[in-house]
């Protein structure tokens, strides 16, 4: 017999799976005590529960609501004469300067992304940094950094495009 409504005195064994409701239907026999299994995949969204409440989300096409901590990784970018954050990584970044560099352009960017980059000085001081032309800044100018000896400074980021990143630099937050 199909439900048509679930209730609490309609819950019977505890597992829930895709071909339990693929036919719109759920039992009783379908249904447990209310709790997810260890293990819960949707594989049209992505979606995968886990038993310790992490799970991973890929096209959440409405909202995403957390009411713990939310947070990505900070990732360490390589220093080089060119540096190259990918946005497929992480939002968050970090670099100490050894040189004189150029941020390149950002790859894997999709519109709507935003994050941070840290960017440090090494012990010597008065790196600069030259950005490619996907960061748009204020006015059209890039800043000029903080130059003392491992001061670190901020350039907040949203991707407005999948090519151009809208940025703004906070100075000396160290």
């Amino acid at each position: 017999m199909a439900l048509s409504r679930i209730t609490a005195n309609s819950i019977a064994d505890g597992t829930v799976v895709a071909a339990d409701i693929a036919d719109g239907s759920i039992t009783t026999a379908k249904i447990a005590s209310g709790v997810l299994p260890t293990t819960v995949a949707n594989a049209t969204t992505a979606t995968t529960f886990t038993a310790n409440q992490t799970f991973t989300v890929a096209n959440v096409t409405n909202q995403l609501i957390s009411s713990g901590a939310a947070y990505q990784n900070i990732v360490r970018l390589t220093d080089g004469a060119t540096i190259t954050p990918n946005l497929a990584q992480t939002n968050n970044f970090v670099v100490t300067l050894g040189g004189n560099r150029t941020m390149a352009n950002a790859t894997n960017i999709n519109p709507g992304q935003s994050g941070v980059i840290f960017v440090q000085q090494d012990e010597t001081g008065s790196r600069t940094l030259a950005f490619g032309t996907g960061w748009r800044f204020p006015g059209n100018t890039a800043p000029t950094l903080t130059t003392t000896a491992n001061a670190v400074d901020m350039i907040v980021y949203t991707a407005w495009t999948s090519s151009n990143l809208a940025a703004q630099a906070v100075l000396n937050v160290s």
